[in-house]
């Protein structure tokens, strides 16, 4: 079985606000076997040097360990580089397994790519600025 057919990786960029915004889309399923290849992948997605990410998450239908071990190695890369890391909610697999393990607590989950647009946009500080301005 090859990568492509377990996993897909797209990656789309937006302005939102101040924010410069990766958005990064995984479909498909995270094991051992794979999980190297796909994290050197989404580390050359950081070549541009944009730590503002969303993950979209809500078409990935399997993740074991090494899979969470990928997103929480992903989520120490953009916190050291000053970015922000929001995931969009799991298939309910994935998010037993996030639940189960403590991790729902520990990563910023949304439901739907558009709330993790909203959280970027209500922290820009550019709004905050104009809003102090003209107030």
């Amino acid at each position: 079985m090859s990568l492509n057919s377990l996993v897909q990786i797209k990656a789309e960029y937006e302005k939102l606000g101040a924010y410069n915004v990766k958005i990064i889309y995984l479909s498909g399923r995270i094991t051992l076997a794979n999980s190297t290849e796909i994290s050197g992948k989404l580390k050359k997605l950081f070549d541009d040097e944009n730590y503002n990410v969303i993950v979209d998450i809500s078409n990935l239908q399997y993740l074991d360990s090494k899979g969470i071990a990928m997103l929480l190695s992903l989520e120490k890369t953009i916190k050291d580089n000053k970015g922000r890391l929001i995931i969009t909610r799991a298939n309910e697999f994935i998010q037993e397994l996030f639940n189960l393990t403590n991790l729902n607590t520990y990563f910023n989950f949304v439901a739907n790519i558009d709330e993790g647009r909203a959280l970027f946009l209500s922290s820009d500080p550019q709004a905050t600025d104009q809003q102090a301005t003209s107030g």
